[in-house]
């Protein structure tokens, strides 16, 4: 696995942002978003620096709605990124580290086998048919999240809307 560590000072650093996000959710949803979400990299950079060998994109922000169907990250630093509603439909994230990861979006048949979850927020996304089995740690957010014909970490196929 190519997780990292992180010491306790980043740990409540990332906390202290995971406690702003939570209370993100007012009228001023739009202004605030785009603070936390401005695209830092493009779908085709991220392809072509995976595809180089570059494994290491902490905190990086994917364009809103961005296409990733069937992109492979397998093994991929994804610590703190930002997945704004984004399809990742048949997306290889096994063995990821999405830990802090803000991954809202469509995850049908993505597979996440291995991945590091721990505290990566899901509330309001898609599981299809999707892979968690061995996954590490757990959701910090699932509220309202759609887990269908889905592979649990314990090997369990289940389907259930989740909630925090």
């Amino acid at each position: 696995m190519n997780w990292i560590p992180i010491d306790s000072t980043e740990h409540e650093r990332r906390m202290a942002l995971w406690r702003q996000m939570e209370n993100m959710f007012t009228p001023n949803w739009e202004e605030l978003s785009a603070i936390y979400f401005a695209p830092s990299i493009t779908v085709e950079e991220l392809i072509k620096r995976y595809a180089a060998g570059e494994r290491n994109f902490i905190d990086i922000s994917l364009p809103h709605q961005a296409d990733l169907t069937g992109i492979n990250l397998a093994g991929a630093i994804l610590l703190g990124a930002r997945f704004n509603h984004a399809n990742l439909t048949n997306a290889n994230l096994s063995n990821t580290d999405l830990r802090y990861a803000w991954i809202r979006g469509n995850f049908t048949e993505a597979n996440l086998e291995g991945a590091n979850i721990d505290r990566a927020d899901a509330g309001g996304t898609i599981f299809r048919e999707a892979n968690l089995f061995n996954t590490v740690g757990w959701f910090g957010i699932e509220c309202g999240a759609l887990f269908e014909d889905t592979i649990l970490r314990d090997g369990r196929r289940h389907s259930y809307e989740g909630r925090a």
